[in-house]
């Protein structure tokens, strides 16, 4: 009778696929445990949406949570998403607003650390990366691959065997605009490692390099080639590649949320991942499934608070 009193929560999209389904698992997470008048809501875009092969475009697939059956739509300005970010400072929000509208914000230093659901406001706006495995259901990972499916045409030349690896190496904007302050670095010794791990339990076929930029791992492409047979996998689109990576049993992959998300949807056998994707120290993180493989990377570890900035959801003001 009174539904406009029943609470609406509103889940912000953003970034690049791998952070986009995230967002879209935390959103079914909610419509799991029960909660309803969900809606995913976004930036206005112009020409930054849908499929591309522009490796540097963080492309919102907004074609995604309609297939998930997840309520989408932009909003009206972006100041409207600069207002929902101060609503903390209103006078007596604590006490009155946050009853009507409330901003549920993950902590800058926890997007990888499952949260319980706090307590419902008439309207919940819920801003965050959600990269806890907690929150991804099987059910969740099945719709996924079936949409994929409907999107992406099976059209690709490779042929892909069971004993044969996908090596994910990302570079692009994780070391410019302040995010060198926020990811590891993962070298190349770290993907040799990988590979010899994985050579003690399958006879390696070739080694399928995917990347967002290649011309910045010519040395490291060169490396992994004195040891093995390699194929560079260029010019696919965004959705081309993620649909390819599916087919893999075998991963040795970095820090990219991408690679991790190819490699869940994948009827993985070996997934080798770096043990510290990130130079944040982060307690109680649970980004990777239980069976996957942690090694070492390069150890760097980072607390100053003022050079998380540009990882902060204030940058895309």
């Amino acid at each position: 009778m009174f539904s406009f009193l029943t609470p609406k929560h509103y889940i912000f999209l953003q970034a690049g696929l791998g952070n986009q389904l995230y967002m879209l698992a935390y959103t079914n997470y909610l419509k799991e445990e029960g909660y309803t008048n969900i809606k995913m809501i976004s930036l206005p875009q112009k020409n930054n949406q849908g499929d591309t092969k522009d490796r540097t475009k963080r492309s919102l697939l907004t074609e995604l949570p309609k297939m998930l059956g997840i309520k989408f739509q932009y909003l009206p300005h972006r100041y409207v998403y600069s207002f929902l970010l101060r609503l903390p400072k209103l006078p007596l929000y604590k006490i009155l607003w946050s009853k009507i509208v409330k901003l549920d914000l993950e902590p800058a230093k926890e997007w990888a650390v499952f949260h319980p659901i706090a307590a419902e406001a008439l309207f919940n706006i819920h801003i965050g990366y959600y990269q806890a495995c907690q929150y991804i259901s099987e059910k969740f990972k099945q719709q996924v691959r079936d949409a994929i499916i409907n999107i992406v045409p099976n059209n690709t030349t490779y042929t892909i065997n069971k004993n044969d690896v996908a090596v994910h190496i990302r570079r692009g904007d994780f070391f410019t605009n302040g995010n060198e302050n926020i990811y590891s670095r993962i070298e190349v010794s770290y993907y040799l490692r990988a590979l010899a791990l994985l050579s003690n339990k399958i006879k390696i076929e070739k080694v399928y390099i995917f990347s967002d930029d290649f011309k910045a791992i010519l040395e490291d492409v060169d490396k992994i080639k004195e040891l093995y047979s390699i194929e560079l996998v260029e010019g696919q689109s965004v959705l081309e590649d993620f649909a390819m990576l599916q087919k893999f049993s075998n991963f040795a992959i970095g820090n990219s949320t991408f690679a991790w998300w190819g490699a869940m949807l994948a009827k993985s056998t070996n997934v080798i991942v770096p043990k510290t994707p990130w130079k944040i120290e982060m307690k109680d993180m649970t980004p990777y499934p239980k069976n996957w493989i942690l090694i070492e990377n390069k150890k760097n570890t980072f607390n100053d608070e003022s050079k998380l900035l540009s990882f902060s959801f204030n940058s895309l003001l």
